[in-house]
């Protein structure tokens, strides 16, 4: 957990007097809240859940996400990994995985198990 820093904020009594009214936590950080994936359709940053997860152990097989990366968060890391099979792919870099996105995976990954 991250060190909380205290803020100290005063309240004025009269011109020119002040006084200490509270003592509250500032924020450190921002975190990321997981919502669950929609059944179908589009997978996108903030997303967990069992097509996550496949969608991350499909970018390992492919080399665009390191190995133990499947957790089935859709955070930075899977993102990232979206992104760069998103350019080597040519397809529109938005971090996103849509139906183009997603079919160029299992496109992929169909024609390296054709390889294997």
């Amino acid at each position: 957990m991250p060190a909380t820093t205290l803020v100290e904020s005063t309240t004025t009594v009269a011109p020119g007097t002040t006084t200490p009214s509270t003592t509250e936590p500032a924020p450190t950080t921002t975190e990321l809240v997981y919502v669950d994936e929609p059944a179908e359709g589009v997978l996108q940053f903030g997303d967990k859940g069992p097509r996550s997860q496949q969608l991350q152990a499909d970018l390992i097989t492919l080399g665009y996400l390191p190995a133990g990366a499947d957790d089935g968060l859709f955070g930075p890391g899977t993102a990232g990994g979206v992104r760069r099979f998103q350019e080597v792919s040519e397809l529109v870099i938005d971090g996103v995985a849509g139906p183009v996105t997603l079919a160029a995976v299992a496109s992929a990954i169909e024609a390296l198990s054709a390889d294997a």
